[in-house]
């Protein structure tokens, strides 16, 4: 007696081009010939056995498996399938379990040609409308790819959708060991955690880049600084726009308001960098003794519209 054949799960009733279903299928033994049926549901969701007709027997299929195109009219009925083995003089193979596929009613709001859609989806060899393609998912939410990615030249990777753009907030932290003294005359002192004043009662100023990329905008700055006296010593840190012509602007200023270990934040920025450069400008005083004003690090938050922008 012969096999049945067995179709190919992932792909079968896959979307055709034009109205009707494509079945996909691997025979059981590529001697035999392969009869199919096709049926319409029941009312329940289920096959109707007994409305079942056969629709065409083929040839014997390799074991590598062939395609069968049912054209029907695009009327968004609901249609079942299924198949055996058979040949003259010989006892039919038992059926395939049914699989369904519907052609859908066509789109009158687009005009668009209907599309086919069987329990195996849409194969990823079928172009949309625009003639694309769509990427891999390797999750069943299409939310996790599981290969690389490319963007041709002169496109970019938004953040948010068409109808609603949004922004990555991203951020920045530069620590102690970035920053040098504005002059050799500059007494000052670095350790692995901070940096400090070397001699009491003198302001030593300090100054660092704030690297950037154009198209951010700066929203928030903060700084960690010591101080040990709140009536004496002072430690604080500013954010500095360099200008084309030379000339720099204070941004925002953060001072150093208790004592001890603190960090402390600026006003709300909003500063799109552009054309500019950034740098930040320590002052530390300590007064009685160098270790009563220190700096550790200072961050800023960015937004970034795109991801060809952030570092």
């Amino acid at each position: 007696m012969a096999l049945p054949a067995t179709y190919a799960r992932e792909r079968t009733l896959s979307p055709a081009r034009v109205g009707g279903l494509e079945i996909v299928f691997s025979p059981a033994d590529p001697t035999f010939e392969v009869e199919i049926q096709r049926t319409v549901d029941n009312g329940a969701g289920a096959p109707n056995v007994g409305a079942a007709v056969s629709i065409v027997v083929l040839p014997p299929i390799p074991l590598t498996g062939s395609t069968y195109f049912d054209k029907l009219p695009v009327d968004g009925v609901k249609r079942f399938y299924r198949l055996r083995h058979t040949r003259k003089g010989w006892t039919d193979g038992a059926w395939s379990n049914w699989t369904a596929g519907k052609v859908p009613a066509p789109d009158t709001r687009g005009g668009k040609e209907p599309v086919a859609i069987g329990p195996g989806g849409i194969p990823r060899s079928y172009p949309f409308s625009d003639g694309k393609f769509a990427l891999a998912a390797a999750d069943a939410a299409g939310r996790e790819l599981d290969d690389h990615v490319f963007i041709v030249s002169g496109k970019t990777l938004k953040v948010g959708t068409v109808a609603a753009p949004a922004s990555l907030t991203k951020t920045l932290r530069v620590p102690h060991t970035e920053l040098i003294p504005e002059s050799s005359a500059q007494s000052w002192f670095v350790t692995n955690s901070f940096t400090r004043p070397n001699t009491a009662n003198t302001v030593v100023v300090l100054r660092g880049a704030l690297v950037l990329p154009k198209g951010v905008t700066i929203i928030a700055a903060r700084a960690r600084m010591y101080r040990q006296n709140s009536g004496t010593d002072s430690a604080a840190c500013a954010v500095v726009r360099i200008n084309d012509d030379g000339t720099n602007t204070a941004l925002a200023t953060i001072n150093h308001s208790g004592t001890g270990w603190n960090t402390n934040a600026s006003s709300v920025l909003s500063q799109l960098v552009g054309d500019d450069a950034y740098s930040i400008e320590v002052q530390l005083l300590g007064v009685s003794a160098v270790t009563d004003a220190r700096f550790m690090w200072v961050e800023l938050d960015y937004t970034m519209p795109s991801y060809d922008k952030g570092i």
